[in-house]
């Protein structure tokens, strides 16, 4: 797989009619119920959380290319927990096997080298979101650009791994308000559901 190097925001052609083929075959009714549904090689997830934003919003439809479990660095994937293989997560891929992550003081390190953090222009959020000190960078990491949410009034520990074979490293977007490998470790590769392809609707109901 290669990394997305495109935004995850709507884009004008982003309406459900364009995808009305897509939505009925996948039982968008069912979707709406368990929140995911899969065919074809593709699966269709709800974003329940924010701890991908800005990327990814809360209420998102995701398409997911379940053939694409093999990874790079900035892919955005789907995967279970070795203990509830019933639920999905999603998280960005950020340490491949063989690679060492170091994070400190918001600063993300890959294999000794700064992952560059540049002013972003600001995005929508969810209004729990909208706090002064929530400040939206871009991080380049290899060739993915993406945006990350970076809270000044909070602190995280510092972290430092290498990941083993078999296994990914994975942060949410939403840096200090992501439960993620930081806290729960390895993703390993055999609990990778896929790579998310796009964006192709958003419905929050709550």
């Amino acid at each position: 797989a290669s990394p997305i190097k495109r935004s995850f925001d709507l884009k004008s052609y982003n309406r459900w009619y364009i995808y009305l083929g897509y939505i009925v075959a996948t039982q968008v009714v069912s979707i709406c119920w368990t929140n995911h549904q899969e065919i074809l090689g593709y699966g269709t997830y709800r974003i329940p959380s924010g701890s991908m934003l800005p990327s990814v919003h809360i209420g998102d439809f995701i398409l997911v290319d379940t053939w694409a479990t093999d990874p790079v660095a900035g892919d955005v994937i789907v995967f279970r927990f070795e203990e509830d293989s019933e639920s999905t997560f999603v998280k960005r891929v950020i340490g491949l096997p063989g690679d060492t992550i170091f994070y400190r003081d918001k600063t993300l390190f890959s294999n000794g080298e700064e992952v560059i953090q540049a002013g972003a222009e600001v995005r929508e959020l969810p209004a729990k979101f909208r706090r002064p000190n929530l400040i939206e960078y871009q991080e380049t990491l290899g060739d993915a650009k993406y945006n990350i949410l970076l809270d000044s009034s909070d602190s995280f520990f510092d972290i430092k791994a290498t990941i083993p074979e078999g296994a990914y490293y994975v942060m949410g977007d939403n840096r200090d308000n992501s439960r993620d490998s930081r806290l729960f470790g390895f993703v390993p590769e055999r609990l990778v559901v896929g790579t998310v392809y796009l964006v192709y609707f958003n419905w929050d109901w709550t």
